[in-house]
């Protein structure tokens, strides 16, 4: 069985995400600047189980309510993780390892690592 060690760390606060949404995040950012489809997400994070036509709005829903707390930022899904095109982008310029630019600005992403 698959472990996620996931830590999102924000201005404010430091986040734990639940393993599907750091998986949700973690695909969006190693796709960042890309259109990725609700598709492509849901066969990313649940393979191939049956997914609700909602479950990928609600987590990204609750992804953006963590990442606004824990950035200060209440801009997130306006410039931060946005819908484009029938799909999501993650438009940040930060990645699952921490950046010094990242820090700069307040946040970084460390420990989204899997583990088993």
């Amino acid at each position: 069985m698959l472990k996620l060690k996931n830590n999102f760390y924000g201005i404010n606060d430091a986040v734990n995400l639940e393993q599907k949404q750091a998986e949700m995040l973690g695909y969006l950012i190693d796709h960042r600047m890309m259109t990725c489809s609700k598709r492509g997400i849901e066969e990313a994070v649940w393979l191939s189980q049956e997914v609700g036509n909602t479950a990928v709005r609600r987590y990204i829903s609750a992804i953006r309510v963590k990442l606004s707390k824990a950035m200060g930022r209440d801009d997130i899904a306006d410039n931060i993780l946005v819908i484009a095109n029938g799909g999501y982008v993650w438009k940040a310029d930060i990645s699952a390892k921490s950046s010094a630019k990242a820090k700069k600005q307040g946040y970084e992403l460390r420990n989204l690592v899997f583990y088993t």
